[in-house]
């Protein structure tokens, strides 16, 4: 037992040594971000969206995008209907956007499909080029200025961008909210840093862009893992392509509603990033022996990145566990009573949940002071979110384990919330109101 627990105490030492320089994280995402100077031009972008049997959702997109304060005629938006067996193709052309079709059930995913639309505008419009694309999922609903503060850090010269992911769910109830709040913290605390420090954010699924030295017709969308996403930071991190972060850019994302639907997407996000690992954890390791001390240290940060924290933090709260169920039967098999053995053990475990639930907890606390006024939802579910994304923090532990011997594969997540975004900036405004009064 001792010899476990002084296992599980090196490998912790390890993981906080190494993630120490996160705290000087938190303290800049908690006090600053990024800001970008008014765009001289207004720039050109082709917008492309893959959708599979999302009628519920891709035409509010298409809406949102069309109503966003910028020039129209800068803007194209294309859609691929994946494999769809629902309307979401005509829905997709009536709301303005140029559709093409794709039906292929051997290469599954939104790399392969948005490889697909890229080589079909080419065929169609040889000359057509944009200076940069736009990828979104079919259920995001942009903000209306979110183009032109995008334009913004294109104008100054940034050549990949993500931005603020927020939540189109965020009062539907506890599960939904605690995703929503999961990415803004993640936004709040790893991304508006990173930012700050002038060194490369990563890429979360959607709501980015990229200048067409990056992805264009010769090249397409060769990333074709679970987790493209995660492939394309690692990719452009490895060739020192800065990824920046616009905050003032904000997309709402819509977020499962049940634990059940948080598993298969969970897992699926876990298995993408063991198939990462094992592709690019040598290459980031090595990065950090060139060049300057940015590139270094960009290189040391995606690198602590790809560790598998999350597997070996589970690991560990297991092992300690186990050892203190242990400790309290040797207790009473040595002569304790079974209520002192049981007691021990009790008290032991709900102490290293205690720890668990502290510090996300905290992330929870800052997030909600942060970003408040951004969050579409009323106050309740903004503090149940606060008070419950610990709990869900310990509810997905697990995965992490699971994923080593059960390899996901892609899975079609429904998406049905069908509001708008004047219903979004409706219920902010509102709630906005209401907290004024409040007060």
């Amino acid at each position: 037992m001792r010899t476990v627990l002084l296992i599980s105490g090196i490998i912790g030492t390890i993981i906080t040594v190494l993630c120490a320089y996160r705290f000087i994280y938190d303290v800049i995402g908690f006090f600053k971000v990024k800001k970008y100077p008014d765009a001289k031009v207004d720039h050109e972008y082709g917008i492309l969206i893959a959708a599979r049997n999302e009628a519920n959702v891709i035409g509010q997109l298409i809406k949102s995008i069309l109503a966003c304060d910028y020039d129209q005629s800068k803007i194209r938006i294309f859609v691929v209907a994946d494999n769809c067996t629902d309307n979401t193709a005509q829905i997709a052309r009536d709301a303005g956007a140029t559709v093409f079709e794709r039906f292929n059930k051997q290469e599954i995913g939104k790399g392969y499909a948005l490889n697909h639309l890229l080589a079909k505008i080419h065929e169609a419009e040889p000359e057509y080029l944009p200076e940069a694309w736009m990828i979104f999922d079919a259920d995001n609903l942009l903000d209306k200025n979110y183009i032109k503060e995008m334009n913004k850090a294109f104008d100054a010269g940034e050549e990949i961008i993500t931005s603020l992911r927020n939540g189109k769910n965020f009062n539907t109830n506890w599960v939904s909210a605690i995703n929503c709040m999961a990415f803004m913290r993640e936004c709040r605390f790893t991304q508006a840093p990173r930012s700050v420090l002038n060194i490369s954010a990563k890429i979360t699924g959607t709501g980015w862009l990229a200048k067409n030295t990056i992805i264009n017709y010769e090249i397409g969308f060769p990333w074709h893992f679970l987790t493209e996403d995660c492939q394309f930071t690692n990719v452009h991190v490895l060739k020192d392509k800065r990824i920046a972060y616009q905050d003032s850019a904000v997309f709402y994302d819509e977020q499962p509603t049940n634990f059940k639907v948080v598993y298969k997407q969970r897992l699926r996000w876990q298995s993408g990033y063991y198939q990462n690992l094992r592709a690019y954890l040598g290459g980031l390791f090595a990065a950090q022996f060139h060049g300057n001390f940015r590139r270094r240290f960009e290189a040391y940060d995606h690198f602590v990145s790809m560790l598998p924290l999350d597997l070996f933090g589970t690991l560990i709260a297991i092992a300690n566990i186990i050892t203190q169920v242990v400790l309290g039967i040797l207790m009473i098999t040595g002569g304790a009573t079974v209520w002192a053995g049981l007691w021990y053990i009790a008290r032991a475990i709900l102490l290293i949940f205690a720890g668990i639930y502290f510090g996300a907890f905290v992330y929870g606390v800052l997030v909600h002071i942060k970003d408040w006024k951004r969050m579409a939802a009323n106050t309740k579910f903004k503090l149940v979110s606060m008070f419950t994304y610990p709990i869900f923090v310990i509810m997905i532990m697990p995965i992490s384990i699971i994923a080593l011997f059960r390899r996901a594969k892609w899975v079609e997540i429904p998406h049905k919330d069908e509001r708008t975004i004047a219903v979004i900036d409706k219920d902010l405004a509102e709630m906005n109101e209401k907290n004024k009064k409040e007060k």
